[in-house]
């Protein structure tokens, strides 16, 4: 059984939390993307015990690897029906 990387599981939740917004525009993503940053900072300083240093610079960057992953594939995130609403 092949499990998912914390990167993959990190792009997931990210992707479905784009397409749940209204409108995917940069800084709505930008706004998701600092939520899922403080969620994990915030997650990673309440383990008990201690998470090593490395454990959680390794998280850290698995979730900046998912965000430029999932931002470099917005475009298709981003409807065609909220771009005519804007223009």
């Amino acid at each position: 059984m092949h499990e998912q990387s914390a990167s993959d599981q990190f792009a997931e939740v990210v992707r479905r939390a784009l397409h749940a917004l209204p409108s995917a525009h940069a800084s709505a993503r930008r706004a998701v993307y600092e939520k899922a940053r403080a969620a994990v900072a915030s997650q990673l300083r309440a383990a008990r015990p201690a998470l090593p240093a490395r454990e959680i610079a390794r998280t850290r960057l698995a979730l900046e690897e998912a965000i430029a992953r999932v931002e470099m594939s917005a475009d298709d995130i981003v409807e065609p029906s909220s771009l005519s609403r804007s223009a």
